[in-house]
């Protein structure tokens, strides 16, 4: 009876052997596996790092990292030209003064202003209608602008702004006509106090303003009539 008994012990020790050897074999494989899914992890990583370092470096400068949101367009050299100019023509036929000192006008720079319609009839005779009419009515447009409502918000301002530079082209041109170029020369000075006018105006300076203002206005008549006088036997009255 005990060998047999022996025997079943002997043969439970050697089963319970080969089952603790097969699962610590099998334990071993698990972990052994698991070493190996982590080394091919560390390795993928340490595969990507350098491209995701350039691709980080890249995109550190702006040329070559794309900006998610859009930038608004710029502006082409045309589109801010046609924009420059619409700006400049805005503030050349606004109805606000250029004065920045308000309404301060002066008598002088107003009579100086009623001096444009004296080579009216100089012109009117000598077949330059279209030069007349203008200086008629630059008369009215610069005393309203410059005397009248000088330094207030008007209308004046934008008919005067439009009117002033047609004028003067158009009595150059009559001038260099009828008298010559040496004689449309004479236009240099009168111009030169209308830069002057201009720069204290933005300066400000009111003083200086009226003082060359009223210069060319002044000087701008006595030039054109300066070139009547000067010349009236050579001038031919207009036939209508």
């Amino acid at each position: 009876v005990t060998q047999p008994a022996a025997g079943v012990r002997i043969l439970q020790a050697l089963v319970s052997e080969w089952a603790f050897v097969v699962l610590s074999s099998r334990a071993i494989e698990g972990s052994a596996m698991k070493t190996d899914e982590v080394r091919e992890v560390r390795r993928t990583e340490s595969d990507e790092s350098p491209q995701l370092l350039q691709v980080s470096e890249s995109c550190s400068s702006l040329s070559n990292c794309e900006d998610p949101l859009p930038s608004s367009p710029k502006p082409s050299h045309r589109t801010s030209r046609k924009g420059g100019a619409i700006a400049v023509a805005r503030r050349r036929f606004s109805r606000q003064s250029s004065l920045s000192w308000g309404h301060k006008p002066h008598p002088i720079l107003g009579l100086s202003c009623l001096l444009f319609a004296l080579p009216v009839p100089f012109f009117w005779r000598e077949c330059h209608p279209y030069t007349a009419l203008l200086l008629a009515g630059v008369t009215l447009s610069s005393y309203a602008s410059d005397h009248q409502f000088t330094g207030l918000e008007s209308y004046a301002h934008s008919i005067d702004r439009f009117l002033a530079p047609i004028t003067l082209g158009f009595c150059l041109k009559s001038v260099y006509t009828l008298f010559g170029f040496r004689w449309m020369t004479t236009s240099l000075l009168p111009i030169a106090c209308l830069v002057l006018s201009g720069m204290n105006s933005k300066r400000g300076n009111y003083s200086a303003f009226v003082l060359w203002h009223s210069l060319w206005h002044i000087l701008g008549v006595g030039s054109i009539l300066v070139c009547f006088l000067m010349n009236k036997n050579s001038s031919v009255s207009c036939k209508v």
